[in-house]
């Protein structure tokens, strides 16, 4: 290929992508669950002025102190809240992945990559299904990928080189610090990061790459100061045996499959680890979707030249990781499986650059194939993102709109996943947690509810209850029988129970004249209030 043929082909890859990627975030507008838990978490890091950042009076179940890693959140507290509010969160998480592939591109153009291999770089890393949909929100992952990618970049520079050279010294303080940033990024990016440490030595040949990961570390720890650092892995030691011990119920219905409320032993119709063929096939298929390149990638070792040994290490070592952990009951407490593969996106680009560089017909025709699968699997991501997004109907927003005129107090909602948007778009604490340390006190409800809804709504003194009617489905009667002397207002397909002190409260008096009523969820909305978005 010429080289004014090779540049076009560059710049129409980079086009592409530019285009997916703007459609994603326009068929997203609007959605996300860690987004709405991101701008409450930006507020609370802007107001604290040492670590842990506090959230006040939003989540009843769980430490108000956050001690999941801090770095995003940091960031996030140091950009405009009208910024937040506006479209600059999908353009902070899409220049995120700009910088992974701009740090991928950099790394191949010094080791002489030819425009056509940089092309295919671009087109894989930019068209990888998971980075395309998943980064339309607000999440810490993308930024844990580009720090643990910037480690493993930076630590292949170091290998090799005489210890006394500067060089070395400065590619591996490079290392070590992107692996502090690592561990101060994102949780299960750092699970992957230790899964994979063992392998750096063999790969490299280096022995000294083993001293990475503990320089990191010791840098994180430096960062944060002692009593955070041992707090923070207590926190991951909580969410691991939180799913160690829930693991089998990674995807049940909170009411369906409820031993109060539904048939627990259906719980394989829609958990994510179901029994049977059916849900390993399902789970497979959900992994290859994801990044069906990565997938595809070692049938290239029987028909081109194999790419360089840690290329090998880093990407069979991240599906070898997925595989463990979709498939191995015991290694289920880590996280789901299929999420690891969002940090397969920069090796398997480097795989496909290096390999198409010198391969022949067959890798191309497998490249090809690969295209193709991830064409589709793009095209099925795209209608579901188009589909949720119908389903905010205007039912949601007049609960919304109605809950910010009430006096601040106590709110459960179902499903789970709304909450942290209630939270971040009303100004009442929500009866969810699950960010930072305490995931005990959310087994009452999650991952099925466990105990009468009533007694929970009392224990924690909830004012309202507001629910899919949808989602309570065949329950719904019950629940509301429980709930017997509680007002109803219906909005749309949603439903919200004033409960019955309440009620009562509300009916002798004027709850915006009552200190009290005012005072029950906290001060934390006041603090917020520039941030968070409009309805």
């Amino acid at each position: 290929m010429s080289g004014a043929w090779s540049w076009l082909f560059a710049a129409l890859a980079a086009g592409g992508v530019v285009m997916l990627r703007a459609a994603f975030l326009r068929a997203a507008a609007g959605a996300g669950v860690d987004h709405y838990y991101w701008l409450i978490a930006a507020a609370a890091y802007r107001e604290s002025k040492r670590l842990p950042a506090v959230i006040r009076g939003k989540y009843l179940l769980e430490d108000e102190r956050q001690f999941y890693p801090p770095a995003f959140g940091w960031l996030l507290s140091r950009l405009p809240p009208s910024w937040l509010a506006g479209r600059g969160p999908a353009a902070l998480m899409q220049a995120t992945d700009a910088a992974t592939l701009l740090l991928l591109l950099a790394f191949a153009a010094a080791r002489g990559v030819d425009p056509p291999s940089a092309a295919v770089l671009v087109l894989v890393y930019g068209t990888t299904p998971i980075l395309v949909s998943y980064n339309c929100q607000l999440t810490s992952r993308a930024l844990g990928n580009l720090f643990f990618t910037a480690s493993v970049l930076a630590l292949v520079c170091a290998s090799g080189r005489p210890s006394g050279e500067p060089l070395f010294v400065v590619w591996f303080a490079a290392a070590a610090v992107a692996t502090a940033l690592t561990v101060l990024a994102h949780k299960m990016t750092t699970q992957l990061m230790l899964a994979l440490w063992p392998l750096w030595p063999l790969a490299l040949d280096d022995g000294r790459a083993a001293f990475v990961v503990p320089a990191g570390i010791a840098i994180a720890i430096a960062l944060t100061g002692p009593r955070f650092a041992a707090q923070q892995w207590r926190a991951h030691a909580d969410i691991v045996g939180f799913w160690n011990r829930h693991r089998d119920l990674l995807g049940a219905h909170a009411f369906a499959h409820s031993p109060v409320y539904g048939d627990p032993a259906r719980v394989g119709d829609t958990a994510f680890h179901g029994p049977g063929w059916k849900s390993w096939l399902a789970r497979a298929a959900r992994a290859f979707g994801y990044c069906p390149l990565m997938w595809l990638a070692p049938a290239t070792l029987l028909v081109a030249p194999r790419p360089p040994a840690w290329v090998l290490a880093w990407t069979l070592g991240t599906a070898g990781v997925v595989l463990l952990t979709l498939y191995v009951p015991l290694l289920r407490r880590f996280g789901g499986g299929h999420l690891y593969v969002f940090n397969a996106a920069a090796p398997t680009a480097l795989w496909w650059a290096d390999v198409l560089a010198h391969a022949g017909a067959g890798a191309l025709a497998v490249f090809v194939l690969g295209c193709g699968v991830t064409a589709a699997a793009l095209l099925q991501a795209y209608r579901l993102r188009r589909a949720n997004r119908a389903r905010r109907d205007r039912g949601f927003e007049e609960l919304v709109r109605h809950l910010r005129a009430l006096p601040r107090g106590r709110l459960a909602v179902f499903p789970l996943t709304a909450a942290d948007e209630l939270a971040c778009r009303t100004p009442h604490a929500v009866l969810w947690g699950g960010h930072s340390y305490g995931f005990r006190l959310l087994e009452p409800i999650f991952p099925v509810v466990r105990e009468p809804l009533a007694a929970v709504l009392r224990r924690y003194r909830c004012d309202w209850l507001a629910f899919d009617a949808d989602y309570l489905a065949g329950c719904e009667h019950r629940v509301m029988a429980e709930l017997a002397g509680g007002r109803v207002a219906r909005f749309g397909r949603w439903v919200l129970v004033t409960l019955a002190a309440v009620a009562a409260e509300g009916a002798a008096s004027d709850p915006a004249s009552d200190p009290a009523a005012r005072d029950r969820g906290g001060g934390a909305h006041v603090l917020m209030r520039a941030a968070l978005p409009r309805g």
